[in-house]
């Protein structure tokens, strides 16, 4: 039992480091170059590979359009409720485009009609709706350029 015992103890002692010495660094090896080929293609045995699917062609030209028109330029940096002044900015006929700048509370659901750019500033929803802070009606294209809303 003790042979046993103590046979076993220098063998956990020899393979845990504890004989005294490091063990010498062997040189290290020098990667080879293997050529490799192509991956070939996963394949269930007897069965075709399947044709991709076609990606479709989508012309994305409508999407990016300018209403022209009218350009109404807003600076709401000091006012009470962006939401309300943007809404009473929106509010003419014909296209055009609306450059908000400035930052600001928004309290009032934004529901616009002409395309919009953000411009600068920090602009806070406060909007109590569960709809949204800011609508697009059809075909409206809202930007922001240096804008930040939180």
């Amino acid at each position: 039992m003790r042979l046993a015992a103590l046979v076993l103890t220098v063998i956990v002692f020899a393979s845990c480091g504890g004989g005294g010495r490091s063990p010498q660094p062997g040189p290290t090896p020098q990667p080879t170059a293997i050529e490799q080929g192509p991956t070939p293609e996963p394949s269930i045995a007897g069965r075709p590979k399947p044709t991709p699917y076609p990606v479709p062609q989508v012309d994305v030209a409508p999407y990016l359009h300018e209403q022209g028109g009218r350009v109404v330029t807003v600076d709401v940096s000091g006012v009470e409720d962006v939401g309300k002044a943007v809404n009473q900015a929106d509010n003419f006929d014909g296209p055009g485009k609306l450059v908000i700048s400035g930052g600001g509370r928004i309290k009032t659901q934004v529901v616009v009609r002409h395309d919009v750019d953000w411009v600068g500033g920090i602009y806070t929803l406060d909007t109590e709706t569960l709809e949204g802070g800011i609508l697009l009606r059809d075909n409206v294209k809202n930007e922001c350029k240096d804008a930040t809303f939180i």
